[in-house]
């Protein structure tokens, strides 16, 4: 075994994960096996292909993915991307299952079976809905095969992305000179050994087309999964960066964070809308509403369920604090220029102080104090009127001797004495209340 195995593969992977198994794979190669225990967490083997919870088949997608495993790959706790077909599949056709969640902890793997794959998955979401979760990895390879599922799920701190096609050229001559020996490539076809010789720039431009195509590959296939266009994918998601879940929820990636039983919950109420024939876009936004559980019910929990809910609601926050705000502003502004308006009316302080507590418009101040002054005047006169008697009345008969003036005004204390017999009221009482309906035939009694 050398690291030739691996020379000329395309990969979709994690790098620091393939450089990892290089040095297991050179290690064997030079007689220095390390010591290994091989993975705690694989994918489901033949005779167990899946666990059953409330109706929906938790598959495991666990470890570095290839379209077949070898001993070896086994061994180092790998997936078959052929074996999870046949799982997704038998799930599928499962009439106890209801629904798939693919649970994925993956750097990826290599690009030989994950279209065959994720055809699978895409074809199946038609069927049942499949979600794809991760609270650990879901890179490369793994995130090409996951955005064919229906919904993804991530919890913040996993680690998503990774879009990107590498593969490694190893230059042996100076080793082999070094071991004498000598190699001689024999072949027909320009670049039939391109990935065995020395790289020349030509080789090296061709090699890199090839990497190309596989990418541009990778790409559509994750903008088709994820309705998506071409040119959205690459500047936001498609440089070969890794985000956190969170990072991977606002460049479109995932489509929620949340825990496993968030995923599962999600699962089962997709499964609800195929009953219902209510599947599509809206619909997976309200299941993963509606599967928000009781404990998630909090500030934090809502963050974490429900981030674009709780985006909405401070959105909403900030755009009702900023009407409150302006209202209050007007109601300052307004309540400010009513109070000046009402000092400037000179109405004197009690007067004044009545109005401004009393919420009274600021014109009706001078209605106030034509009526303040008025029964200042109407008080006067019942008060001289109660000390004179009925002489007042007859003195200010004899200013208007009858029929003066023809079609003149009535006489202003006849509509008090009048008002008296009509009521039965005090004649101050009558004074006052005449002096305010016929203030202008009061006026001219008064300037008699």
């Amino acid at each position: 075994m050398s690291l030739k195995i691996l020379q000329g593969e395309l990969f979709a992977i994690l790098p620091e994960k393939l450089e990892a198994i290089c040095e297991v794979v050179e290690a064997h190669a030079q007689g220095n096996p390390l010591a290994f225990t091989g993975s705690s967490k694989r994918s489901n083997r033949d005779d167990e292909p899946y666990e059953t919870l409330n109706g929906i088949a938790v598959i495991n997608l666990y470890g570095v993915m290839g379209r077949r495993l070898d001993a070896f790959e086994e061994m180092c706790g790998g997936c078959s991307c052929k074996t999870l077909g046949k799982h997704i599949s038998h799930a599928l056709a499962n009439d106890a299952v209801k629904a798939v969640l693919l649970d994925v902890d993956s750097p990826g793997g290599t690009l030989a079976g994950l279209d065959e794959l994720s055809g699978t998955i895409s074809r199946g979401r038609s069927i049942k809905p499949i979600v794809a979760y991760t609270d650990a990895t879901m890179c490369s390879a793994a995130y090409w095969v996951a955005s064919s599922a229906t919904a993804i799920v991530s919890t913040k701190s996993a680690v998503v992305g990774s879009i990107g096609v590498f593969t490694t050229h190893y230059d042996e001559t100076a080793k082999d000179e070094t071991r004498g020996v000598k190699r001689t490539i024999i072949k027909a076809g320009a670049y039939k050994a391109a990935m065995r010789e020395s790289l020349t720039d030509d080789s090296l431009t061709y090699l890199q087309g090839h990497l190309q195509a596989a990418y541009d590959t990778f790409v559509e296939a994750v903008a088709e999964h994820r309705g998506l266009d071409v040119n959205a994918v690459h500047p936001a998601m498609a440089d070969g960066k890794i985000f956190t879940g969170k990072q991977a929820l606002s460049a479109g990636l995932v489509d929620h964070i949340g825990d496993l039983e968030f995923a599962l919950n999600l699962a089962g109420q997709l499964a609800a809308n195929v009953k219902e024939n209510t599947m599509g876009t809206e619909a997976v936004k309200q299941a993963a509403e509606q599967s928000i559980t009781y404990a998630a019910l909090t500030v934090e929990g809502l963050k974490v369920h429900a981030p674009s809910l709780v985006e909405q609601i401070v959105g909403e926050a900030a755009v009702d604090a900023k009407a409150l705000e302006k209202a209050a502003e007007e109601a300052t502004k307004t309540e400010r220029s009513r109070v000046v308006e009402i000092i400037k009316a000179g109405a004197g302080t009690e007067l004044a102080l009545k109005a401004i507590e009393g919420g009274d418009p600021a014109h009706d101040i001078y209605k106030q104090m034509v009526t303040a002054m008025q029964d200042g005047k109407a008080d006067a006169l019942a008060s001289m009127e109660s000390t004179l008697g009925d002489g007042v009345e007859a003195k200010g008969e004899e200013k208007k001797p009858d029929g003066a003036g023809g079609g003149a005004k009535p006489d202003f204390m006849k509509l008090v004495n009048d008002h008296m017999k009509a009521e039965g009221v005090e004649k101050g009482t009558a004074i006052r209340t005449m002096a305010r309906a016929h203030s202008e035939v009061y006026q001219q009694w008064l300037n008699r």
